[in-house]
């Protein structure tokens, strides 16, 4: 039997839903989830929200002097917005 594939929908709303507590946010691995959040907005439509989301994830990176491009993928989908 074949598991299921979650489709992009499944993973925006999944993305959507998650709600950090303020200190994770401000880290690196909290990081992310705006940049992937920003990512999904712009894929779907919602370019606005989209690189305000990739803005707020670049802040976090930056503050952080977390600058690995290889790891941290924000300033590529932001550019292209």
């Amino acid at each position: 039997m074949q598991a299921a594939v979650p489709e992009l929908t499944d993973i925006a709303a999944m993305v959507e839903s998650i709600e950090l507590e303020p200190a994770l946010a401000r880290t690196v691995s909290g990081a992310f989830i705006p940049a992937v959040r920003g990512r999904l907005r712009v894929l779907r439509g919602d370019r606005e929200t989209g690189v305000t989301d990739l803005r707020a994830a670049g802040e976090i990176f930056t503050a952080l002097r977390f600058r690995n491009p290889i790891v941290e993928w924000w300033r590529s989908p932001l550019a292209l917005a």
